[in-house]
């Protein structure tokens, strides 16, 4: 694995949905370059596939943060995601409809599985930019492929390409959802890692590559990338010196499940199309 590879993963680390022109500005190589290394490492298993992430609260839900001591694994609804670590801890964001469930769901995990070392839950934000019928329709489909393109959503929908297009533009600028891939980190040259802290590193730590990231008054959360080890020593040093509390950990496997978002998807697409139907009848 070269520059290049570790740039193009890097790319689709921190945008899933990010095109190969794209890519080869960044890189500086080649459109049919890039094509051809993301073929070969789609062989090679490095690349396994892509994965949606949908903002919970876009759903009229909430989200959880929680890590565990262990390696112990569970398959249940509600998990948005899961990050398993080096240091013999797995840290997870929970999805649920309101705070009973989220709590109830972390405590049945801290059953599983013991020890539990954080749990925090970010404030609400207002939500003065709503997703319409469209945006759902839009977000069912990616849930089953996420790297479609708006043509192929075009045909599938009976919606105009040039609406959909300016709908995912939308809420990408948003951050309603984002497309990430999930990369075998085994056989490749980068590094993912976790830091929780209970104070606010802003400004105070270089983590530039981010692909979850929140900051709040006495929280923050990251999971960012970097090319090499000396790199998350080299933050790990200056945070020790800022919260010696703070956990830093390494990534070594992830993956995003989108269970909540599918059923509170399908819920809000009947609910809208039950209005629908009575304002026709009307």
């Amino acid at each position: 694995m070269d520059e290049i590879d570790r740039e193009i993963l890097i790319s689709l680390l921190m945008e899933g949905g990010i095109s190969q022109s794209e890519i080869s500005k960044i890189t500086g190589s080649s459109a049919q370059k890039i094509n051809y290394r993301m073929k070969k490492m789609f062989e090679e298993g490095i690349i396994k596939n892509f994965r949606i992430h949908i903002n919970p609260y876009f759903l009229n839900g909430m989200n959880l943060f929680v890590a565990y001591e262990g390696t112990n694994s569970i398959d249940m609804k509600g998990i948005g995601s899961i990050f398993r670590c080096l240091e013999r801890t797995d840290f997870y964001e929970l999805q649920a409809r309101n705070e009973k469930e989220l709590f109830d769901l972390a405590d049945f995990m801290s059953i599983k599985f013991g020890n539990k070392i954080m749990q925090y839950r970010p404030k609400v934000p207002e939500m003065r930019n709503k997703i319409n019928y469209y945006d759902l329709l839009i977000l069912r489909e990616l849930i089953k492929d996420p790297t479609i393109n708006h043509l192929e959503l075009s045909q599938i929908l009976g919606i105009r390409a040039s609406l959909i297009k300016k709908r995912i533009n939308r809420m990408k600028s948003l951050r309603v959802f984002s497309i990430i891939p999930i990369i075998d980190l085994s056989k490749t040259d980068i590094f993912l890692f976790t830091i929780i802290s209970g104070k606010r590193l802003e400004d105070k730590v270089n983590v530039n590559n981010t692909i979850l990231k929140i900051i709040e008054d006495n929280t923050s959360i990251y999971v960012g990338i970097e090319k090499s080890m000396s790199n998350i020593r080299e933050n790990l040093s200056k945070i020790r010196k800022i919260d010696s509390n703070a956990e830093v950990m390494v990534v070594y496997d992830y993956d995003f499940k989108p269970d909540f978002a599918e059923k509170a998807i399908k819920d809000s697409i009947e609910a809208e199309e039950v209005i629908m139907g009575k304002t026709k009848m009307q």
